[in-house]
């Protein structure tokens, strides 16, 4: 037998976690292992390494930090979700009564409801537009110069709403503040999937949801201090602090995303970000994996969302954002001041508490789970457990059984916090390739806020007819959720873009060949 080339194994990157075994010279191996070598080359079938093994680049602390970073900005979401969600700032009653009593409806004394509903939903309408301009600027001038002109925006919502001298005025630091918050939802997912590991991405994207919740409950802590007076303005001012903070800590500590650099030509600024990383060693493997799969970001005209080979990924993820406002979810925070109270829990501000607590525990294991459980089986379970609850909520609120109903309450939010709540965010960024990941995301957020601004706006209605079977239109959403997710969405757990896409183009070729 001729003396046989040496090849011990070397890593060519296909994809963001995909490696293919190829051969490299190397004295070192012996005749036999030549032999068993060129048997693993021969074979048709490619050996993916797992991203669990050496050959997978680490993340560096640089990662990590760029991921901390950039989820300040979630916090200003989960703050306006919750900020004016509070009967002393508004209460349809003392309100309404002339003189107004000192010490209730303390923002703006005698304000409508009609102005209240605008004041409150003038976030989610800033939120639409937001989703719906951050795809170009993303593009254009990366996520991280994007993002950091997002703390502006936050930063200015934040002085309109804290020198607000009628309801008007904070209305359109509202509105403001919900732009910051659209760029905020539309360009994170992304950002995140682009520096993150495979084996991270999941963990990374609940990350989110997670901060929000934190934001959600500092806001129900703060109702206890801000109670008397004008305190509300100090409340009003803190998406200035966060808008600030990101901006003096962002250019020296996160990361550009090297996806978008690349796409731009920037290779040598790319190198760099991607040494920063995953460490000088590893830029020439993570580049050709980067390089072999992403193309030029500007030359996808915004049509292409619509192609057919995309189209069955944004209905799922525009579906997905649609439910995690359609769950019932702000029907249950809408109605658990008066649940408690049926319990003896007076005080709304603590109703609230307890809610917006029980909303981060599951945040204290999200990440175990995201890393071992698959996407599809936490939406399943989590929909089917927000669909038991709101069958047991609806009969116990009609028989009156206060126990039961706090005791699913807390179920019906933990369910919640395990499935929508978390992996909108990540499932909407994963399902699409980089060139058109900005401007399907877009999209699928603008579907989350329109839905959020429906229930919003339709929900105190429904709750008016319906009272104690306010519930019952939520059944049916998440029966219709639960039997979508089970027909129709994919596994995607520990799956590269690559390999994302090809479960999809699978899909188009069975359904083409019948």
């Amino acid at each position: 037998m001729p003396p046989a080339t040496s090849a011990p194994s070397k890593e060519l990157a296909t994809d963001d976690s995909t490696y293919l075994h190829v051969a490299v010279e190397s004295p070192a191996l012996t005749e036999a292992e030549h032999e068993h070598e060129h048997e693993e080359v021969s074979t048709p079938e490619v050996q993916y390494i797992t991203p669990t093994t050496e050959a997978d680049p680490q993340p560096t602390s640089a990662v990590y930090i760029s991921v901390l970073l950039v989820l300040i900005q979630s916090f200003q979401y989960g703050w306006y979700t919750g900020q004016v969600n509070f009967k002393t700032y508004h209460n349809k009653i003392t309100c309404a009564a002339r003189p107004v009593v000192p010490g209730t409806c303390i923002m703006f004394p005698g304000h409508t409801m009609t102005q209240w509903t605008v004041l409150a939903n003038a976030w989610v309408v800033g939120g639409m537009c937001g989703t719906l301009l951050v795809a170009k600027p993303s593009d254009r001038f990366g996520r991280r110069r994007t993002l950091w002109c997002n703390g502006v925006t936050m930063m200015a919502g934040g002085i309109l709403q804290m020198t607000a001298y009628n309801v008007w005025h904070f209305a359109v630091g509202r509105f403001v503040g919900g732009i910051a918050s659209g760029f905020a939802t539309g360009i994170i997912g992304g950002y995140i999937a682009e520096i993150s590991p495979p084996k991270l991405r999941s963990t990374f994207g609940t990350g989110f949801h997670s901060v929000l919740s934190v934001g959600l409950l500092c806001v129900a802590i703060s109702f206890f201090f801000v109670d008397t007076g004008d305190n509300w303005r100090y409340a009003a001012a803190v998406p200035i602090v966060i808008g600030a903070t990101f901006m003096v800590l962002a250019p020296f500590f996160m990361v550009e995303s090297p996806v978008w650099l690349l796409a731009k030509g920037r290779n040598a600024e790319a190198e760099k970000e991607i040494a920063r990383m995953y460490g000088e060693k590893n830029v020439p493997l993570v580049v050709a994996r980067l390089q072999a799969r992403h193309t030029k970001v500007e030359a996808v005209p915004f049509r292409t969302v619509f192609k057919p080979e995309y189209r069955f990924q944004l209905l799922i993820a525009c579906a997905v954002a649609h439910f995690h406002q359609f769950c019932g979810i702000n029907a249950v925070l809408f109605y658990s001041s008066s649940i408690f109270s049926t319990s003896g829990i007076s005080d709304p501000r603590v109703g609230t508490l307890i809610v917006d607590l029980v909303n981060c525990l599951p945040t204290l294991v999200l990440g175990v789970f995201a890393k071992r459980l698959k996407t599809r089986t936490m939406l399943l379970v989590g929909t089917s457990i927000m669909l038991m609850c709101a069958i047991v909520m609806t009969i116990s609120l009609v028989k009156e059984i206060g126990p039961v109903s706090v005791a699913f309450t807390a179920i019906y939010v933990g369910g919640f916090g395990i499935s929508y709540g978390p992996l909108v965010w990540s499932v909407t960024a994963e399902l699409f390739p980089a060139e058109i990941r900005s401007r399907a995301v877009s999209l699928a957020m603008m579907s989350m806020w329109l839905s959020k601004i429906t229930v919003g706006i339709g929900y105190p209605y429904m709750h008016e007819a319906l009272d104690n079977y306010s519930f019952i239109p939520f059944i049916g959403t998440l029966t219709f959720a639960l039997t979508f997710l089970y027909f129709l969405m994919p596994d995607t757990h520990n799956k590269s873009i690559d390999e994302i896409e090809e479960l999809f183009r699978q899909r188009r070729e069975k359904r083409a060949k019948k």
